[in-house]
Formats: structure tokens, C-alpha cells, sequence
């Protein structure tokens, strides 16, 4: 918890050294921020500084204890307030009880034992009653937000008319399948969240932790008047802060939204319903992101036509096994959902395209080993579109690799091994025909026209687009330079390798990669 602000106030400058030095304020959970010397000066200071505690002297000049102690009771009933008292000042105390003054303290017969003693029970009482008001404030932020009808005038007190900085955290689920149990095995406690968000608590700000809708967790900082710039800076920092520690605790990722300026919650209350569309965003960024919650460029989908998989269409790049084409249908799929921020079709797409994958999987020979699709082993990959896309593109890739072992059934088996032998071997800048033929036992001559006869391509040709596939996928990695995927894919002049990828491709290796690749 952070320390409790304490003023004392006595016009004997002795006896507030004293009391500054009597006790380990720090230790004990108090930090002294303001002391006075009468009640008009300590009037001033409280209204600047709003201790929580005020140890105050009886007589003093301008303004004796008892005028301060009733201006404060005026407007504040929760500071708690001692008096400091000499037994000939006793029947004062008296009068101060009835003003809401908590205690009374001899001065003679004050000592270090004693006085720390009545520290450590005044902040269990701070402390425990501070953690019943959080309770209370919790559940009326918590059931305003989620009750429509509720109006500000039904907040307590304590919540009107204030305004705080908030944070709205939200653990990062996976698009959910129809009938998928998924979700809820993953789920952490909003309970369990919102302890880890508390243990980042700062001595600066009080903090109350509640729920808002959609199972998200609301942070509420109460942050002294700064500039916007300095609200800001606060935010985003703490927002990290909390990122950090609830993926080290968790081990998954949380994505964060900021409501970067100070705002009452009836505003944050319309902040939520009016930027609905800020809260899909991080289907189309990437989830795990720290997001301005009030983003001005406000979109909706709701007149937005869908984007409809064409099953058919797409079923028949797959039976042809055109990897090129399956690539380029799902990069342009995902990238209308994304560029419209549609997420509806962003859940059916995925849905269609997992579809048409297991039922493709399972119709693969039991003698295979298929790809684990399954959403509980892949849930990761399944966040945001970015991975989506990304984990679809392999699986379906890996689908057509599986599907091309299964087609060598169709060729003879001197074939199947040559084609399994260049697949394995198409590196080599020096593989000739000769080599090949070599391990079928069978003539150049007598094997080139078996594989034109079986498979219509030449062995030549059959090589060269092994390697250019090959090379497509190392340009697009982005890791290599052009020279160097020439090297990889068998060619040792970078300068025909150009050439013949120009030939295939219909692009340059260095101008694939810059439109393809991670180069820019």
C-alpha cells in the first residue's frame, strides 16, 4: 500500500521536530508532506496537499485547533484528525471529540512506544477500511457499466462528478469455432487478473481495479491535475507495466486499450459504446498491442459487404496442387477482411477455410502422418488475422505436400524415385541427368523419355521449377540475399539464375523479394 500523507500542526517549532523524529514515519507506512504553525496556514496547506492524517496543536494563533478542525469537518468527513494536547488543555479535547476528531494526544506523556503504537493501529484502520471503500467502489463501477439504464446520478457519492485515467485490459482469446470447449480452458480469472494488475500499484496514484463489459478488466487511476502530455506519459507507461507482469504471470498475451485523457465515468461509459470498433482492432493489427482506446477514425462494418470463400474454386487449387495459387487466394482473402476491419468475416472465413482443411486432412491415406490441426494445439495462431493468415498459408502448403506424395502413386516407380532424388538434391549446382539416372539403373536417354511420357514435362524443365518454387520461398523469407538463394537452389551464376527466374516468374529475383519478402 502506498505510505499515508500525515500534517502536523503546532506553533512550538520543538515539538514538530519532535514528533518528525520520535518515530520511523516510513516504516510505519506515513510519510509526513506538510507541516503548520497555526490553523490558517494549515488550512491552505491541507486544501494543497490533502493528507489523510492531521495531528494538530489546540492553541495557536490566527486559528486555534478546534476552528480548524470544524472548517475541515465542513468538507471532509474521512480525514482522520488527532488532537495534541497538554493536560490543562483537557477540556478541549472534549469539545474537539465532538467535531469528528479521532483521538486525543498528551504531549508530556508522549514516547516512542506509545506513539508507535497508535500509528500501527491507525493504519490497520486506514488500510482495512481503505480495502472495504475499493470493494465499494469496485461493484457501483462495475454495475454501472454493465446496467445500460444506470445514470450518473446513481453513482455513489464518492465516484460523482470525478475524473480519473483508465485502462482497459483484455486477455487475448482465440477466434472461437462453433462448439469449440476451447475458450474456456484458457481463460484466466478475471479475479486472478486483476490481483496481478494490483501488485503494480504506485505510491502516486490511488488505483481501484473492476470489471467492465465483454470480461474485460478496468483499471481506474485517480491522477492529480498535469497536463494532457503528462496524463498520457503516465498511462502508457503503467499500461506496460501492466503488460509486462500479466505475461509473466500468465504466459499469454494481453492485449491493452488507454483512455489517454482524464474523463468522468458516464463519459467513459459513452467512450465505450461510441469506439466499439477499437476493440476488433486488434484482430487487424496484431493482438498483445497497447491501443489508444479514442481513436478519432472511428469504422463500421455494418454496411460492409462480406467476403465469401468460394469453396469450390478454392477446393480445385488444392486438387490441382497449385501452392501459387492456394498463396495468393488466402493473402487476398485476408487482406480485404483486413483492410475493411471486418471481423464477422474474418470468424466465417476462418471457419470455412478450417473446414475445407480437415475435411482434406481426412481424406489423406491412413498410412500418412497428417498435420495436427487441431485449435487447442494451434490457439496461439489463431488471435489475430496476421497469424491466421500465416498459419492457414503453411497449413494448406503442407496439405498440398502431403497431397504430391500421394499423386507419385500415379507414376511408375522409377519416376517416383527420381522425383523424390530431385526434391532431395536440386541444391546441387552440378546434378546432371546422368547422376539421376543413375539411381534407377536406366539410361539418360531411356529415362527422360519416361518421365515426358509419364509426367509431360522434360526432366530439365521438371528440375529447373523445383528450384525457382525453392527459390520463390528463400526471397520471401527475406534472410538471404539474391546471390545467395542462386547458391542454395543449385545455380552458380546469379546472373542466370535472374534470367531463368525472370522466364518463370515474370519478375526479377531482387524485385519478387521487395513486393514478397521482409526487404523494402
Amino acid at each position: 500500500m502506498k505510505k499515508i500523507p500525515v500534517m502536523i500542526v503546532d506553533d512550538e517549532k520543538l515539538v514538530l521536530e519532535d514528533l518528525r523524529t520520535l518515530v520511523d514515519w516510513d516504516a510505519l507506512g506515513f510519510e509526513i508532506i506538510a507541516t503548520a504553525f497555526n490553523g490558517k496556514q494549515a488550512w491552505v496547506k491541507y486544501n494543497q496537499y490533502h493528507p489523510r492524517v492531521i495531528f494538530t496543536d489546540v492553541k495557536m494563533p490566527f486559528m486555534n485547533g478546534l476552528e480548524l478542525i470544524r472548517k475541515l469537518r465542513e468538507t471532509d468527513n474521512e480525514v482522520y484528525i488527532f488532537l495534541l494536547t497538554a493536560y490543562e488543555d483537557f477540556s478541549y479535547a472534549k469539545t474537539a471529540i465532538q467535531y469528528g476528531v479521532r483521538d486525543y494526544v498528551i504531549k508530556s506523556t508522549l514516547d516512542e512506544k506509545t506513539f508507535t503504537e497508535l500509528l500501527k493501529k491507525l493504519y490497520r484502520t486506514i488500510e482495512d477500511q481503505g480495502k472495504w471503500k475499493d470493494i465499494v467502489k469496485e461493484k457501483a463501477i462495475s454495475e454501472f457499466l454493465e446496467v445500460p439504464d444506470l445514470q450518473e446520478a446513481d453513482l455513489p457519492k464518492v465516484l460523482k462528478g470525478k475524473a480519473y485515467g483508465y485502462l482497459l485490459v483484455e486477455q487475448d482469446m482465440p477466434i472461437r469455432l462453433p462448439g469449440d470447449p476451447l475458450e474456456d480452458s484458457l481463460m484466466c480469472s478475471r479475479k486472478e487478473i486483476a490481483s496481478a494488475i494490483l501488485k503494480e500499484e504506485t505510491a502516486e496514484y490511488e488505483l481501484i481495479v473492476s470489471y467492465s463489459p465483454d470480461n474485460r478488466i478496468l483499471a481506474v487511476m485517480d491522477i492529480p491535475a498535469l497536463s494532457q502530455k503528462n496524463v498520457t506519459e503516465i498511462l502508457y507507461k503503467y499500461a506496460k507495466q501492466i503488460q509486462d507482469r500479466l505475461k509473466e504471470t500468465f504466459h499469454c498475451s494481453f492485449t491493452i486499450y488507454v483512455v489517454d485523457y482524464k474523463m468522468s465515468l458516464p463519459e467513459l461509459k459513452r467512450c465505450e459504446e461510441k469506439y466499439q470498433s477499437v476493440f476488433r482492432k486488434k484482430y487487424f493489427t496484431g493482438c498483445g498491442q497497447i491501443i489508444h482506446l479514442t481513436d478519432t477514425k472511428v469504422r463500421t462494418n455494418e454496411k460492409t459487404m462480406p467476403v465469401i470463400v468460394e469453396t469450390e474454386y478454392f477446393q480445385d487449387m488444392i486438387n490441382r496442387r497449385n501452392a501459387e495459387e492456394v498463396r495468393k487466394y488466402l493473402q487476398e482473402i485476408f487482406r480485404k477482411i483486413c483492410e475493411a476491419e471486418d471481423d464477422r468475416s474474418l470468424k466465417s472465413v476462418s471457419r470455412d477455410f478450417y473446414e475445407i482443411l480437415r475435411r482434406n486432412n481426412r481424406q489423406l491415406p491412413d498410412y500418412m502422418e497428417r498435420q495436427d490441426i487441431g485449435t487447442e494445439k494451434n490457439w496461439d495462431r489463431w488471435l489475430d488475422g496476421i497469424r491466421l493468415e500465416e498459419w492457414f498459408e503453411v497449413s494448406f502448403l503442407l496439405l498440398i505436400h502431403a497431397r504430391e506424395k500421394v499423386h507419385f502413386n500415379e507414376y511408375s516407380r522409377p519416376v517416383v524415385k527420381v522425383m523424390e532424388y530431385i526434391s532431395k538434391y536440386y541444391g546441387k549446382h552440378d546434378l546432371t541427368i546422368r547422376e539421376i539416372a543413375e539411381t534407377v539403373h536406366l539410361s539418360s536417354g531411356h529415362l527422360c523419355s519416361l518421365f515426358k511420357r509419364e509426367t509431360g514435362k522434360t526432366l530439365n524443365s521438371y528440375i529447373t521449377e523445383i528450384r525457382i518454387e525453392k527459390a520463390k520461398r528463400l526471397l520471401e523469407e527475406g534472410d538471404m540475399r539474391v546471390y545467395e538463394v542462386s547458391a542454395a537452389v543449385g545455380y552458380q551464376s546469379s546472373q542466370y539464375f535472374s534470367q531463368i527466374f525472370f522466364k518463370l516468374v515474370g519478375t526479377y529475383p531482387t524485385n519478387y523479394q521487395k513486393e514478397k519478402g521482409r526487404l523494402s
